[in-house]
This record gives C-alpha cells, sequence and structure tokens, in this order.
C-alpha cells in the first residue's frame, strides 16, 4: 500500500486547522512569517519556489513538490502520532507491507536555509 508521509493537501482538514491556527494543527506544517511581496524563493525539488504565500494565515507555508501539497512538519510528535495511527489502521485492517513514496522529503534543514542547484545538487 502506497504511503505518503511529507505532505497533504492544501484541501485537507489538517491544513484547513492549521491555517486558522487551531489547537494543535498550527504546527502540522511548517510555517514562517514573510512579506507577500518578498518571501523566499528557496528552489523546491521541482525546480520553483519552495514557499507559498497563504492568504489566511498571512504566512508563508513550505512545500517540496507543488504549492497545494504543504509539507507536513515531522518535527511536530502531533504528526508522528498521526501517521503512526494512519499506519497502525490499516496493519490492523491486515495490511503487511507499505510503499514509502517521496521518503527523501521527510525532514528538511531545520534553520530552513536557502539551498539552491549547483551542477545539478542541491547546495545549502
Amino acid at each position: 500500500m502506497d504511503f505518503i508521509p511529507n505532505h497533504t493537501g492544501k484541501q485537507s482538514q489538517w491544513f484547513l486547522k492549521s491555517q486558522k491556527k487551531e489547537g494543535k494543527y498550527t504546527d502540522y506544517f511548517i510555517w514562517t512569517t514573510c512579506d507577500p511581496q518578498t518571501y523566499r524563493h528557496d528552489l523546491m525539488v521541482m525546480g520553483r519556489g519552495a514557499w507559498s504565500y497563504d492568504d489566511t494565515r498571512k504566512e508563508c507555508y513550505f512545500h517540496q513538490l507543488e504549492s497545494d501539497k504543504p509539507d507536513l512538519n515531522l518535527r511536530s510528535a502531533d504528526v508522528r502520532q498521526e501517521l503512526e495511527s494512519i499506519l497502525r489502521f490499516w496493519l490492523d485492517k491486515g495490511v503487511d507491507g507499505f510503499h514509502v513514496q517521496d521518503f527523501q522529503h521527510l525532514y528538511e534543514d531545520e534553520i530552513l536555509g536557502n539551498e539552491t542547484f549547483v551542477n545539478g545538487t542541491v547546495s545549502a
């Protein structure tokens, strides 16, 4: 079974609650204060900006892939617990294995440094 722990969609309940800073969901995603005119344009995996401004929260959120796939904040114990619960649900249903997609994008640099591509590789 496919399992994608890196991100959700922008229409997921988790993201919608995080936009509104509702309880534990506030930090389910990677947010930073930013000016909508000058926010950072670090390169994402797809070669475009990794940050998008959110009009609801008035902050930028991080996405390694497309802007409609915000990255989960796996440094949050609540997020890790949610993902474990999802895995346990499926294991209890009899699933005996998972294909983890986008594994290489699970954790970002803690200081969220501006990474740029140099000769086809990422250089911080």
